[in-house]
């Protein structure tokens, strides 16, 4: 008997008061809890990493499984009403044994411990083409395909919650399909899942059942459980794009989460984004100076991939910027490249450095610099007459090329910079322009 019904049949008895009121009075102060997910795009193939690295390959697609079970750990352990799968199980119509057992093994946890999942179908992943096995599972309710319906589903307190979907049945969908999303008045919680993108149905782009932010605001549903945009994002207070639980390549850097909600009679939802990544991309910025070489760089880099947790495994892209002639003459040849980055990842288990970019200038010394042309040398007149603002703006400096620095010039008067500062914007510049002569 569940507490509900214990709290009916007690006060029935009674007579003395009406036993739904009361009881909606009562549980109306409990939210119901849900995790939102979506996008999750089990069997990837990877192809494109498999010909190149076939060992973060299979990372990967260890991540998607790995990250998929701890979802659902974390489901069971905060003891949840609810599990939502906004569209995008899986990354095609074809799927693999292991991931159909697998999911089964996983949705059969969720049935024990009483806890449903509402899930739509995407394009990725139509209707049409999910197993069997998978429809018919007593904790899976799966909305039909090629129509806005709703189902109605008590919460373990029981409450009454009603989702309202749609299932994609092709792998697209170019009319907006919100509009036909109603809400059931007799219900205590009314839940939208949609899986579609932000646009004009008028743009032949945006395939994916768009829609209009204002649009979601002004129903009455208290939460929009969102999928299809891989980055999590928050569209307003009871609208939410959960993100890619786990990230596939550099294009889902701010992916790897699922969203816990929390719901209770304010009908403001509290949201929180749970990381539960395996593999986590990163783009990792290291500045450099003239005085770095070879092995200053490699520290710098080390240092900053220190920022990580054992229980993941990084794929790194480094960023190098700054002026360094030693650096510079080094990274112009591309197989110094290579064996920079084959000594690097020597260095981690839990890490992989998948390339560097070497946006690096030469250090151009001042003396050089400004003893290169009779335009520089006049320049470097000016500059002992620092604060030298004024000479621009009265003309005392006719060369045209004047016209390209005066506005940056004047905006550093302004938090007076020292006359080493102005020299570097100067040389910063200039130096592309005046290459051959410097």
């Amino acid at each position: 008997m569940t507490r509900i019904e214990f709290l009916r049949n007690i006060l029935s008895k009674t007579g003395k008061y009406n036993s739904d009121c009361y009881i909606k009075f009562v549980l109306m102060n409990e939210p119901i809890i849900f995790l939102h997910t979506g996008d999750v795009h089990l069997d990837s193939p990877f192809k494109g990493i498999k010909e190149n690295n076939r060992i973060l390959a299979k990372k990967l697609t260890d991540a998607s499984y790995d990250s998929f079970k701890l979802l659902i750990s974390h489901a069971i352990s905060d003891n949840v009403d609810f599990v939502l799968i906004s569209g995008d199980l899986f990354d095609s119509e074809k799927k693999s044994l292991k991931t159909i057992l697998f999911l089964k093994e996983q949705f059969d946890l969720l049935l024990e411990r009483n806890i449903k999942v509402i899930a739509i179908a995407g394009n990725h992943d139509p209707y049409f083409s999910w197993p069997d096995d998978l429809i018919s599972h007593k904790a899976l309710h799966l909305f039909e395909p090629g129509k806005v319906s709703s189902l109605v589903l008590e919460s373990k307190k029981g409450l009454k919650v009603n989702f309202t979907g749609y299932s994609y049945n092709s792998k697209v969908l170019r009319e907006s399909i919100h509009g036909q999303y109603e809400i059931s008045k007799d219900a205590d919680f009314n839940i939208a899942l949609l899986h579609g993108s932000v646009g004009d149905i008028k743009n032949e782009h945006h395939r994916y059942a768009p829609f209009n932010i204002s649009d979601l605001k002004d129903t009455e549903f208290d939460y929009w459980a969102l999928g299809h945009i891989h980055k999590p994002e928050i569209l307003g207070d009871r609208i939410a794009y959960c993100g890619i639980p786990q990230p596939r390549n550099f294009k889902e850097l701010s992916g790897g989460n699922y969203l816990k909600v929390n719901l209770n009679d304010n009908k403001k939802p509290e949201l929180n984004y749970i990381n539960i990544s395996k593999v986590e991309f990163r783009s990792i910025e290291v500045a450099v100076t003239e005085k770095d070489n070879i092995t200053s760089c490699i520290k710098a880099i080390k240092d900053a991939l220190t920022d990580s947790d054992d229980d993941k495994f990084y794929v790194n892209r480094v960023n190098l910027y700054g002026d360094s002639n030693s650096l510079y003459n080094y990274f112009k040849v591309e197989s110094n490249k290579e064996d920079f980055i084959d000594n690097l990842n020597e260095f981690y288990d839990n890490q992989l450095v998948d390339d560097i970019f070497p946006n690096l200038e030469q250090y151009i010394e001042r003396e050089k610099f400004f003893n290169a042309n009779s335009f520089f040398k006049e320049l470097s007149n000016l500059l002992e007459k620092y604060p030298f603002a004024e000479h621009l703006e009265t003309g005392y400096l006719k060369n045209k090329s004047l016209k390209r620095i005066t506005d940056k010039i004047l905006a550093e008067e302004e938090k007076r910079p020292s006359k080493q500062d102005l020299e570097r914007i100067l040389i910063d510049l200039f130096k592309a322009e005046f290459d051959e002569d410097i």
